[in-house]
């Protein structure tokens, strides 16, 4: 839901139902609500360029044309974020909190704020553009999992007759419970998946796994919450507590990721998607690469083409 108008998803919506009847197949059509996610305001067409060991500024506005005014409008960030300090050890080290733009792929720390202004030092530079999510590891924000606008898409999602709506950013299981209530109220039945991107996250799975009627693995988000080598070892351990809660599970993000901009994947995405099935994972999602790749379809029929299956099958047999 952070991206399209009503009447387009609307139109969608009827499409995949239409098309569900007519090849009497059933499909499952799942909302993904928006959550606290932030970005970037209004940025020039081409973007601003940041370049590694400059210095840039967040402003309290919602449009910006150069690195001095990187729009960010978000009152609740400029008084809860830190500014770091500069240690000399040899060499200056600059330690405050972090400032990820663009799935962590530009990197800045805070060197000073106020109540408009934000000061940002550039270790990891690169193209910033409109609207890119920026993630703040470090900073805990006070705002609740579900928006009001979550809650305006997911009454309409209700209204379409959605069967599965997907929280983001879900910290805790009090924030399912708006969600929930909102669907119980219409006497629905759609199910409430809960998707796995922050560190707290983690921390109270098991609490969430009580109240969730599946899980959703955000490996994008949480490689950008903690270190990359540490996300294969919690999924697995996130795949096997849903499998004993008896929760399905969902891996997605950057499974096909090279095939947004190619014909071909690497050889070695076959084989995450492969591993994420052997691993007893219940379904894998595409997102970048059918939502704005060049090659969706391409993405979806090698992704049909991982044969894991057969192997399940034959140790089912077996056992």
């Amino acid at each position: 839901m952070g991206h399209g108008a009503y009447e387009v998803h609307a139109q969608t919506f009827h499409h995949l139902r239409c098309i569900s009847s007519e090849l009497q197949k059933p499909m499952a059509i799942l909302q993904d609500l928006c959550g606290m996610k932030i970005h970037l305001g209004k940025l020039l067409p081409e973007g601003l360029m940041l370049e590694t060991g400059s210095e840039v500024i967040f402003l309290l506005q919602k449009k910006g044309e150069s690195i001095d005014e990187i729009p960010l409008a978000l009152p609740t960030l400029f008084t809860i974020i830190r500014p770091g300090a500069t240690i000399l050890i040899g060499e200056p080290i600059l330690i405050g909190e972090p400032i990820l733009i663009n799935d962590g792929r530009v990197k800045l720390t805070v060197t000073n704020r106020d109540a408009d202004k934000i000061r940002a030092y550039v270790h990891i530079g690169g193209l910033i553009s409109t609207h890119k999510g920026v993630d703040l590891p470090a900073t805990p924000l006070p705002l609740s999992s579900i928006t009001e606008k979550d809650l305006m898409d997911l009454r309409f999602g209700i209204q379409l007759g959605v069967d599965w709506v997907a929280v983001s950013f879900v910290r805790s299981p009090q924030d399912l419970e708006l969600a929930q209530g909102m669907i119980e109220a219409t006497g629905g039945k759609i199910r409430v998946i809960a998707k796995i991107e922050r560190l707290e996250a983690v921390a109270q799975l098991d609490d969430i796994l009580k109240v969730a009627d599946a899980i959703i693995i955000a490996r994008g988000d949480l490689g950008v919450e903690m270190p990359v080598q540490e996300v294969p070892l919690i999924r697995k351990d996130i795949i096997r507590r849903c499998n004993i809660a008896g929760n399905p599970l969902i891996t997605a993000t950057q499974m096909l990721e090279s095939m947004i901009s190619t014909p071909n994947s690497t050889r070695a995405e076959p084989t995450d998607v492969a591993n994420s099935i052997l691993d007893s994972t219940g379904a894998v999602v595409l997102s970048g690469e059918t939502a704005v790749g060049e090659y969706p379809i391409a993405a979806v029929q090698r992704m049909h083409t991982v044969q894991t299956e057969k192997v399940l099958e034959e140790g089912a047999k077996h056992t």
